[in-house]
């Protein structure tokens, strides 16, 4: 979901980057806080709603996300193999207009997941919020670390797909 704290921000929802942790502990922890349309709404479902409020977002290492996708939704569909996968795969409630991470852009603040609590305390700070510990929802158990998901092809398809993604939010290009 989209979560607006009015005249301070609207956090929008990126699939697999602890955004339902985020939703949720804002929520729950902050009164004028209010959820607007589905977890996964997109801005243009929800501009009306905006006052000029700063767009806050989610991100994770594209190659870890490509990964946690594979596990938790698609492992035992209609793909054979995790390299099928990420060569085919384009899933329009997380891919649009050939992005994983559709809702940034210039001036989006972003959380990253590797230091979700970090980035989000920073949100907090910088809008004078009282610091909130996030839940844990929705965590993958047992899942292999996402390097062994991948052999040298698997990267490349990666890479070739969201090489733009991968160096505009400092992530290392694997090969």
């Amino acid at each position: 979901m989209a979560v607006l704290v009015p005249g301070k921000f609207l956090y929008l929802a990126t699939p697999h980057t602890g955004s339902r942790s985020v939703a949720q502990a804002l929520c729950d922890q902050i009164k004028e806080a209010v959820s607007l349309g589905e977890h996964h709404s997109t801005l243009d479902q929800v501009a009306d709603k905006l006052q000029g409020e700063r767009l806050v977002t989610g991100v994770r290492n594209p190659y870890d996300l490509f990964a946690s996708w594979w596990t938790r939704t698609y492992a035992a569909s209609k793909w054979p193999s995790f390299h099928d996968f990420v060569r085919d795969w384009d899933d329009p409630l997380y891919i649009k207009n050939g992005q994983i991470f559709y809702h940034w852009k210039p001036g989006v603040q972003i959380l990253r997941f590797e230091e979700l609590q970090k980035d989000f305390d920073t949100l907090l700070a910088r809008y004078k919020l009282e610091s909130i510990e996030l839940p844990h929802i929705n965590k993958t158990e047992g899942r292999a670390a996402w390097m062994k998901f991948y052999d040298a092809e698997s990267y490349a398809l990666v890479n070739k797909r969201v090489r733009a993604e991968i160096v505009a939010f400092g992530y290392e290009i694997r090969s």
